[in-house]
């Protein structure tokens, strides 16, 4: 019997996890010219992943944030976001919902849902 473990800390250079295997296919085919736009908590790992590998592709990368109980490691995640992101900063979840999708009216705007 052979068995295989997945290492998802190993699946990509720069970030690891489940939330690359999904931005596989939600960046593809992005360019330089694109504009992406998510949501997530100001420490978010979905919304430093977006930002991370969008900016690796060339894109310019929107993210609504709200706030969340911050941490040393929120913290560093936040910081983080914003070295590769536009960051918009709602009150809560509901705003950031909201003024999400006043942007996603703006031209040449790729939704990633919160992840």
């Amino acid at each position: 019997m052979t068995l295989y473990a997945k290492r998802d800390d190993m699946t990509a250079d720069l970030l690891g996890g489940n939330k690359v295997r999904a931005l596989e296919l939600l960046l593809a085919r992005l360019g330089p010219d694109d504009v992406i736009l998510t949501i997530g908590s100001e420490g978010s790992s979905h919304a430093l992943s977006v930002a991370r590998y969008g900016a690796r592709l060339g894109a310019q990368v929107e993210i609504v944030t709200w706030p969340q109980p911050m941490h040393e490691v929120a913290h560093a995640t936040a910081a983080r976001i914003r070295e590769f992101a536009t960051v918009f900063a709602a009150t809560s979840p509901v705003e950031a919902y909201l003024r999400a999708m006043l942007r996603r009216l703006r031209p040449a705007r790729r939704w990633i849902p919160a992840g």
